[in-house]
């Protein structure tokens, strides 16, 4: 079946259950905080309307990341596209929304290519003896799955922040850059007024494939040096970094 048809057909099915899945986000509203929009999950699936398969060889992946709805749908999505068994873990984070969308996807699929585990275990792992393990913007997961006999874990950032602010004025700010973070599962690491700017950016360049970097300063020295010398997917002065955000997999992943 070409991409195409497989694409509009998954989002025929949201459409169709857009309300189930809006009753099962506030279901999972008594646990996490996530904002969830059927209509941004479309528009996010609509990407992979001319997107061919990477895949070369059959493989059963597993992904481990925090839980974020939008992340399982573009996850089950290249499985779809690329024909490949994809086991999705995730930690205790809006397990229903993320089952609902696996199994909108799995239904276009006409199968169960695509699985849904929650807080996996290494023994678990195990038995499921995937031939590719990947910690997706999960580094705690990372931490914890790394020392597995036998098993290379990778792990790949995604939409990991940091952010320094220089002055107290913007510290409401940076506790609310923080929050939505938290929100929507992304890993994020501030820095404050307290410390020194030398040595912040000397910390922040060393983080290894930082996607975001944030400056709050009103220091035009400051701003200057930290766009010039910040590495990072996105580096942000003065500015909402989520607005700059482009949803994808890496293709690391498949």
């Amino acid at each position: 079946m070409e991409n195409l048809k497989l694409v509009n057909l998954v989002i025929e099915l949201i459409k169709e259950n857009h309300k189930v899945l809006n009753q099962i986000l506030q279901e999972d509203k008594t646990v996490n905080s996530f904002e969830f929009d059927v209509q941004r999950l479309i528009d996010l699936i609509k990407k992979f309307k001319n997107q061919k398969a990477i895949t070369k060889t059959k493989q059963k992946i597993l992904v481990e990341h925090y839980g974020n709805p939008y992340i399982t749908a573009l996850l089950c999505m290249e499985s779809l596209i690329n024909q490949t068994d994809l086991i999705i873990g995730i930690e205790d984070c809006c397990y229903g929304l993320n089952r609902a969308i696996v199994k909108i996807v799995n239904e276009v699929g006409q199968g169960e290519k695509i699985l849904l585990e929650n807080n996996l275990t290494c023994e678990e792992i195990e038995k499921i003896n995937p031939d590719k393990m990947v910690c997706l913007g999960n580094s705690n997961a990372y931490m914890r799955f790394r020392k597995m006999k036998n098993r290379k874990v990778q792990n790949i950032p995604l939409f990991n922040l940091t952010l320094y602010y220089d002055s107290e004025i913007y510290e409401e700010l940076a506790q609310t850059i923080r929050n939505y973070a938290i929100q929507n599962f992304y890993e994020i690491e501030i820095f404050d007024e307290t410390e020194e700017f030398e040595e912040v950016m000397e910390e922040m360049k060393g983080i290894q494939n930082q996607y975001c970097a944030v400056i709050l300063s009103k220091n035009k020295e400051k701003q200057e040096r930290f766009r010039q010398e910040m590495e990072a997917n996105l580096v942000c002065v003065n500015e909402n970094p989520f607005a700059k955000f482009e949803w994808e997999i890496p293709k690391e992943v498949f």
